[in-house]
């Protein structure tokens, strides 16, 4: 389901990422890259535990809103105000902490946490239409 690998990898090229690849009038070019990176592995993530058989049966009333649930957890992802301080720097800084700090699996926990929370939160609205025989 949710690939923690993934995201990892993600933050391996990031922090080799150039930022004479990034927009040098951004600020935060190393932060914009992970937010698009995000919008683009989140809902690839998500597809393959809502569209499985199982869960199309019991959800066919109101699926999850896999787009819904991506924009909610990135957003929680960037209200981290720690995280988004330590993405908001130069290149060599980032590598850095990349390589010997923690914040590749803090990023991951992040990441996750957020997924599920937003998840959860749309799953509740899905089994609320669930009518279960009697």
């Amino acid at each position: 389901m949710f690939r923690v690998r993934n995201l990892l990898a993600l933050l391996a090229m990031l922090s080799t990422f150039s930022v004479a690849q990034a927009n040098t009038e951004d600020p935060s070019p190393i932060l914009n890259l992970l937010t698009s990176s995000l919008k683009e592995l989140c809902p690839k993530e998500l597809a393959n535990l809502v569209t499985r058989h199982d869960m199309l049966l019991a959800i066919r009333k109101r699926p999850i809103d896999i787009q819904s649930v991506c924009q909610c957890s990135i957003t929680a992802v960037l209200a981290d105000k720690k995280l988004v301080e330590h993405f908001r720097t130069d290149q060599e800084t980032f590598r850095k902490r990349t390589e010997f700090g923690n914040l590749k699996p803090y990023t991951a926990l992040r990441y996750v946490k957020s997924q599920f929370d937003c998840l959860a939160a749309e799953i509740e609205l899905s089994l609320e239409q669930i009518e279960l025989e009697k």
